[in-house]
């Protein structure tokens, strides 16, 4: 089962600072923020920060993890996936209008070059392109 199916079924919730968020509200979430727990980074942070909290060392008990760091484990995938699909979004849109503003350039440009053509041509040519409008 792919993990927005599992999230979804089992009604996952991210801590955040305006209280507990589902999967859809994360894509809403800012990647960064100045307020101190509404972002995807300081979510995914606290998940985190709660696995590295989970574990406990036993010399005895060779269990690769609980229940609990599984779903967290899981949590944190599914916050990195959507912090990447972000991240490629954000990235193709700044790509857009980099390209946007060269093609204006280039027109500009375009433009200049045809008006300093006609300015160019001899009074003749001129009274010719005239009579012919």
């Amino acid at each position: 089962m792919d993990l927005f199916e599992k999230a979804t079924r089992n009604k996952w919730r991210f801590a955040c600072a305006a209280g507990n968020i589902s999967v859809e509200d994360l894509w809403s979430l800012p990647l960064t923020s100045t307020r101190k727990g509404m972002s995807l980074d300081d979510i995914a942070k606290g998940v985190y920060k709660e696995i590295k909290d989970s574990v406990e060392e036993s010399f005895v008990s060779t269990s690769s993890g609980s229940a609990k760091k599984t779903l967290l484990e899981d949590k944190l995938s599914l916050l990195k996936h959507i912090i990447s699909v972000r991240l490629e979004e954000a990235k193709a849109k700044r790509d857009s209008v980099a390209k946007a503003e060269q093609k204006q350039k280039i027109l500009a440009i375009i433009e200049s070059k045809k008006e300093e053509a006609l300015a160019n041509k001899d009074e003749a040519e001129l009274i010719k392109m005239l009579g012919e409008l």
